[in-house]
């Protein structure tokens, strides 16, 4: 998607934020006869080139154009907030986002816009060390809530804070934005040992216990934030022996083990409900 049109409609998001780093980047986009017109259904747009751009704990956003192309009345108060996401927030949804900064535009009469928006130097407040897609959204208050109606996700990730708390070793995976460390523990009759971790993907890897041509256990996580507002966990092993695992947030400290007894083909896992530490 990158710069390209994210059409206009109302939901509810959440959000939160926290750390820091030091870069800009600028979107452009255009309408064109790709973009179906009854997707807008609230005719608060933002049109034309927007920016951002942050050094410490200030920010600075621009908006070429904020549009209200409603036939009659006033809108809410508009904001335009700057989000970071951990996945690329698909309009329609419910979205959960670190607010990294906000600035509030007022009312804006049918048929008007704003043109040439300049928030100047505002506060901007890192999100947890990791890597984020960062989107600019157009946000109207409705009398309760602020909702957003338009919003364009920049081209480029940025990346916060250097490193999470997890560093892989021979025992211990890092998986998911090296947010989660994991590690296992076997247990047969005759003998017991730490398993061999094996990173495969950024989400996936594999522990060993006797020898590294013999995978014993795989395991992924899994980020279902936009689903459940949770991480999952899935893993599978080929062994019998006892095993346990454990899975730790990195970010916030939340752990979960699993255990499989000994003398028994290990079950499945399948935990969708693992981590509610989003995003």
């Amino acid at each position: 998607m990158g710069n390209k049109r994210i059409l206009s409609g109302i939901v509810l998001f959440l959000a939160v934020g926290i750390l820091f780093a030091d870069t800009s980047d600028r979107a452009s986009r255009s309408r064109d006869a790709r973009v179906p017109e009854q997707v807008r259904v609230n005719g608060l747009e933002l049109d034309g080139a927007v920016t951002y751009n942050y050094n410490g704990n200030a920010l600075n956003m621009t908006a070429e154009q904020v549009r209200n192309a409603r036939s009659s009345g006033v809108s809410g108060t508009l904001q335009l907030r700057l989000w970071a996401t951990s996945t690329f927030p698909v309009f329609g949804s419910t979205i959960n986002a670190f607010v990294l900064g906000t600035y509030s535009l007022g009312q804006l009469n049918a048929g008007s816009s704003f043109f040439n928006v300049d928030t100047g130097t505002i506060p901007f407040t890192p999100p947890p060390a990791g890597t984020y897609y960062i989107t600019m959204a157009l946000m109207e208050y409705d009398g309760t809530q602020y909702n957003y109606q338009d919003f364009v996700v920049f081209p480029t990730q940025r990346t916060f804070g250097g490193s999470t708390g997890c560093s892989a070793t021979s025992t211990a995976l890092c998986l998911n934005n090296n947010r989660f460390r994991v590690t296992a523990t076997w247990q047969s009759t005759n003998d017991a040992g730490t398993g061999t971790a094996v990173p495969l993907t950024s989400d996936t890897g594999y522990f060993w216990f006797f020898s590294s041509n013999n995978v014993e256990m795989v395991i992924k996580v899994v980020n279902g934030c936009p689903l459940n507002s949770r991480y999952w966990v899935f893993s599978g092993g080929l062994t019998n022996v006892q095993v346990s695992i454990q899975v730790t947030d990195t970010l916030t400290g939340s752990t979960r083990s699993y255990s499989n007894p000994i003398s028994t083909a290990f079950q499945p896992i399948q935990d969708t409900s693992a981590f509610a530490t989003c995003p």
